[in-house]
């Protein structure tokens, strides 16, 4: 399988690892694989599809060695300035397939500005690693009263008032794992977020591979809010153990006011508490989730880049920035609130 000359013979100074850029799927990799371990939450399989599934954005695939001996098998995905790692947003918490101990160094081996989201243990020290930050990952257990904790976080007036209004709409139910649910809730969320700055949708059509591959092994869980049997709002899940982790949600905009995201959270708490499983993992990153759940752990978000990148990439960072306040303070006043606030819902 021919690969990309120009990284071929590129060793990294720190480590002497070598990193071989392929332009395809091939042997080498299928070899390198056998002996490296899996993913808790993503096989070989899955790995290997999401590598092979056509996408808006670039990927890359390269095979780490030391010496003739593989370390790592690296898919990355291309977002904005930076490189995600294939798996970012696609499945949780799914490091490469590596030799334990040595993701750090391998990822330092590609010579690229890497970003790594959901780290879930300590963060080796490494002059390759840059923006550490660790942030509090939101998770409740199914066995507790909901009522009684939905009351404690002063939440059960919204839930109240969601109930009412969806009420007036017409019949309201809970689907569960229905055909083309996963994919309905997972295009409402690309229609959300589409031209939201972070650029998260590029991942689309690997979260789109995914929720099938999961869902025929019974790895994966699609719920939606119905009314008078028709789809208003709807959430994704993975299973891992015990466990359910939130993939994304959406919803359409007609019944907003209803507050029929509410309701359908309720009713899939509600749910929870009657199924085999323990937890739901709603992971971190924003304040809202504190009304459905309790802090508990962490994850580490970091980026991974030679120096010259960091600079390199935080001065366009800057330049960006500059060229948007410009932008924004020449349109019209009418105009200008939403740019500034940046809100997309």
């Amino acid at each position: 399988m021919p690969m990309l000359k120009l990284h071929d013979k590129w060793a990294a100074p720190e480590t002497g690892l070598r990193t071989h850029w392929f332009d395809r799927w091939g042997r080498a990799l299928d070899d390198a694989l056998c002996v490296l371990p899996e993913s808790e939450t993503c096989s070989h399989d899955l790995f290997r599809l999401l590598v092979n599934t056509p996408s808006p954005a670039q990927k890359r695939v390269a095979l780490v060695t030391d010496g003739d001996d593989p370390v790592a098998v690296i898919a990355l995905r291309r977002r904005n300035l930076h490189w995600d790692l294939i798996t970012e947003g696609v499945v949780p918490a799914a490091l490469p397939p590596c030799l334990p101990g040595r993701e750090i160094e391998a990822l330092s081996a590609l010579g690229l500005f890497v970003w790594v989201n959901e780290w879930e243990t300590p963060v080796p020290a490494s002059k390759r690693v840059h923006f550490l930050q660790y942030e509090e990952v939101y998770r409740v257990s199914t066995r507790i009263d909901f009522d009684a904790f939905w009351r404690e976080r002063h939440h059960a007036r919204d839930l109240r008032k969601a109930r009412n209004r969806c009420a007036r709409l017409g019949e309201v139910s809970l689907e569960v794992d229905e055909p083309g649910a996963a994919a309905w809730t997972i295009d409402r969320w690309e229609e959300t977020w589409a031209d939201h700055s972070w650029a998260e949708t590029v991942a689309a059509p690997d979260i789109r591979v995914a929720a099938n591959y999961l869902t025929s092994r019974g790895t994966y869980h699609a719920f939606r809010l119905l009314i008078d049997g028709r789809p208003v709002a709807g959430v994704n899940t993975f299973v891992r153990g015990t466990t359910l982790v939130i993939a994304n949600s959406g919803r359409t905009r007609q019944f907003d006011k209803a507050g029929t995201g509410v309701r359908r959270d309720e009713l899939f708490y509600r749910w929870c508490a009657q199924s085999q499983y323990e937890r739901v993992d709603l992971g971190g990153g924003f304040a809202y989730k504190a009304r459905w759940a309790e802090t508990d752990g962490w994850r580490a978000r970091f980026s991974v880049a030679p120096r010259h990148l960091v600079v390199a990439r935080q001065g366009l960072v800057v330049a960006r920035r500059m060229k948007a306040l410009v932008s924004s303070k020449s349109r019209p006043v009418e105009h200008r609130e939403e740019f500034e606030s940046g809100c997309c819902t």
